[in-house]
């Protein structure tokens, strides 16, 4: 195989190759990064039990920062497959637990799907039905969708 070609555009750019010596074969994937289309950026520094929606018709999460500003408790962000506010009776497709004075961070090459709209809102529990505010300014999201 030689070192370097070129692939013509509709041609797919997953090659397969196996180096000099090696009986492994191996997926080389190449993806031009593009500034022309991206991904939106959802941001609240409120997060709380009273939902928000973030994207009224389907779409994809990417990636993701939760914060959490509470010094000894846990926080939970939730998010929906959902085109309107989510409340306590909608179920999560995703629930992450946030430490005390600590966060998280995601991102997805390729996003997690949601068919109906993209939702989010916050509580102090685990449980689906949760309905306990965290307190002001607690929970802070960023989450890239398209």
């Amino acid at each position: 195989m030689t070192d370097n070609f070129q692939a013509t555009e509709g041609s797919g750019k997953v090659f397969r190759a196996k180096d000099p010596g090696d009986s492994i074969l191996r997926s080389v994937v190449h993806v031009d990064p593009t500034t022309t289309d991206g991904v939106e950026t959802y941001r609240n520094i409120d997060t709380n039990k009273t939902g928000n929606n973030i994207k009224s018709s389907a779409g994809s999460v990417y990636g993701g920062e939760f914060f959490n500003g509470h010094a000894t408790a846990f926080n939970y962000v939730k998010l929906y497959n959902n085109s309107g506010t989510p409340t306590s009776s909608n179920t999560p497709l995703r629930t992450y637990r946030i430490p005390p004075k600590g966060g998280i961070a995601f991102s997805k090459a390729i996003g997690i799907k949601f068919d109906t709209g993209i939702a989010v809102r916050a509580t102090t529990g685990v449980a689906d039905n949760d309905n306990i505010d965290p307190a002001t300014n607690d929970v802070i999201v960023n989450i890239d969708y398209k």
